[in-house]
C-alpha cells in the first residue's frame, strides 16, 4: 500500500467519518503510516458492526415474521439508520432489498452513510441502478464523499455506469480521492469520454488539486494511463 501524503489524508478522512468527528481532530494521525491507519479503520469497523452481533441476529430472525411494509415502517420510525445499516448485512438479501424498496431515498441515503458496503454486497446488487443514482445525488448534495467512496467497489457494472453518467466530473474526482476499491478506477475512466477527461484535468488544475488527481490516476491501467497522458498533452500543446 502506498504511503504517500494523499493516501494518509484519505485514510484520516475515512476514519474521521467513521468516528463522526472533524478531520482536523485527527490531524495527529497524518504521521501514522497509511497501512496502519487502514488496518485500524478495518478493525474499528469490525468492532462497530460485530459488537452487538447476538442482538442484531435476534432482530434479523424476528424480521422474518413481519410483512415487508411493516418492517419498512419499523426501520424508519423505530430503529433508525444506524441499526438498519447493521442489519442490512445479516437479513436475507431479497428481503432486505424489499424493505429498501419501501423506504424513501432520503432515508436510504442516511442508511448508506452508516453502512459498510462490504457486508451487504448481495443487497446492493438487488437495488435498481436508477435508485442507486437517486441516493448518490442526495449524498452529493450533502457532500458525503467518503460514504460514496466506500460503495464504489460494491457496485455492479451497470450500477456504476449509471452513476458515472449521472455525476459530474468534479463529483467523481472528489469521490475518487477517498474511494475504497481503487481497482475500479480504471473501469470508471473507461466509461468517460475524452471530453469528460479533458474537463476533469482542466477542473483539477483550476481547483488546485492537479497533484492529487495525478496521484489518483496512478491506479489506472496502461490503456487509460496512455489516454489521460494524450489528452493532457493536447491541453498543454
Amino acid at each position: 500500500m502506498s504511503d504517500h501524503r494523499f493516501d494518509r489524508e484519505a485514510e484520516v478522512a475515512k476514519l474521521a467519518r467513521l468516528l463522526g468527528v472533524a478531520e482536523d481532530e485527527l490531524a495527529f494521525a497524518l504521521d501514522v503510516p497509511t497501512a496502519e491507519l487502514a488496518a485500524y479503520r478495518d478493525a474499528l469497523t469490525a468492532r462497530l458492526f460485530d459488537g452487538s452481533g447476538g442482538a442484531l441476529k435476534r432482530a434479523a430472525d424476528a424480521s422474518r415474521l413481519m410483512p415487508t411494509k411493516v418492517l419498512a415502517a419499523v426501520a424508519q420510525f423505530a430503529l433508525g439508520p444506524l441499526i438498519c445499516a447493521r442489519l442490512a448485512g445479516i437479513i436475507d438479501p431479497e428481503r432486505a432489498a424489499g424493505i429498501a424498496e419501501a423506504l424513501k431515498d432520503d432515508y436510504l441515503a442516511d442508511v448508506a452513510v452508516e453502512m459498510d458496503p462490504r457486508r451487504a454486497t448481495a443487497v446492493i446488487a438487488l437495488i435498481p441502478g436508477e435508485r442507486i443514482v437517486s441516493i448518490n445525488r442526495i449524498l452529493c448534495e450533502r457532500r458525503e464523499w467518503v460514504p460514496m467512496g466506500r460503495f464504489v467497489a460494491a457496485l455492479g457494472d451497470e450500477q456504476l455506469r449509471r452513476c458515472v453518467d449521472a455525476l459530474t466530473d468534479e463529483e467523481l474526482l472528489r469521490i475518487g480521492y477517498v474511494m475504497d476499491g481503487v481497482e475500479r478506477l480504471d473501469d470508471i475512466y473507461a466509461m468517460l469520454s475524452d471530453d469528460r477527461i479533458r474537463h476533469a484535468v482542466t477542473w483539477s488544475r483550476e481547483a488546485g488539486v492537479a497533484d492529487r488527481t495525478a496521484h489518483l490516476q496512478r491506479h489506472l491501467g496502461p490503456e487509460q494511463t496512455a489516454r489521460v497522458e494524450r489528452i493532457t498533452a493536447e491541453l498543454d500543446g
